[in-house]
């Protein structure tokens, strides 16, 4: 009987043993399971904090594409603005927008009829001369009162300055009236002329197969007769004159151009050996026509 005792009993023992073994595993399995929740709670946590952040991105992106869409259209609404204005400006300071009137008077006492009850600086009239100026002149608008003329540079106008081809554009400024003077392009048998406002002048010439031939011996080369040109239209003086000429040639052959007036220069053609023919020079020069 003893021995059942001890038997049942060690059976007990063992019962009790893998029942607390159970519970371990148990425990273990359950802290586990813990483990795993929390770590896909975290992970889910972190997604969703990263799907905020990405939101929160995309509406700053979207917010900052307005901003610069509308900071775009503000720049290009202020652009159209000063482009009117600029527009406007330009229509302001063109001969068609000045106040016509119809010319009277002699050559250098000029008159204008344009309607206007006085003038005051900044009145612009435009008028078609029925004579060219030939010296210093003056301008009387509607009966306000003969006032001089002054060219763009301050200048008195010197004569031909005011032309009957094309309409004079006069601005008073308080004490002068100064006028405006379109290009003028011309052109005679001498070659062509270009006169601006501000009294700067161009004249050219292509002198065709006119220089030449190189027939005389200088030395060691040999050299043409002087070839004269008289300018297309007069400057001013000789100051600051430089006129050139250019020799079209392939052959060894060079020029050298003298300035002989106000209206005048001169080419003389050299080359290493004698030239029986003629040639062409190019001639500019450019200076002031008053």
């Amino acid at each position: 009987m003893e021995a059942a005792a001890a038997g049942a009993a060690t059976d007990a023992a063992s019962a009790a043993a893998s029942a607390a073994s159970a519970d371990g595993h148990a425990r273990a399995a359950e802290t586990a399971a813990g483990s795993a929740a929390g770590s896909a709670a975290a992970t889910g946590a972190d997604a969703a904090a990263t799907a905020r952040d990405r939101v929160a991105v995309e509406a700053a992106a979207a917010g900052a594409a307005t901003d610069a869409a509308s900071a775009a259209a503000s720049a290009a609404s202020a652009n159209g603005h000063a482009r009117a204005a600029e527009a406007a400006a330009e229509i302001a300071r063109s001969p068609a927008a000045s106040l016509y009137g119809a010319c009277g008077g002699s050559a250098n006492a000029i008159t204008v009829t344009a309607g206007l009850s006085g003038i005051s600086p900044g009145t612009e009239v435009r008028f078609r001369a029925t004579a060219a100026n030939t010296g210093p002149a003056t301008l009387n608008v509607d009966g306000t009162g003969a006032i001089p003329c002054r060219t763009i540079t301050g200048a008195v106008l010197p004569a031909g300055y005011v032309r009957t081809t094309v309409d004079t554009v006069a601005r008073y400024d308080g004490t002068y009236w100064v006028l405006g003077r379109e290009i003028e392009r011309g052109s005679n048998s001498n070659g062509e002329y270009e006169r601006r406002a501000d009294g700067a002048q161009t004249c050219t010439c292509s002198a065709i197969t006119a220089a030449g031939p190189i027939t005389t011996a200088d030395g060691a080369i040999w050299r043409s007769a002087e070839y004269a040109w008289s300018f297309p239209a007069s400057f001013v003086a000789t100051t600051h004159l430089a006129p050139r000429g250019e020799l079209r040639t392939s052959l060894p052959a060079w020029s050298k151009t003298r300035l002989v007036s106000n209206a005048s220069a001169s080419a003389m053609l050299f080359a290493s050996t004698s030239l029986s023919y003629n040639f062409t020079v190019d001639f500019s020069v450019i200076g002031r026509w008053y």
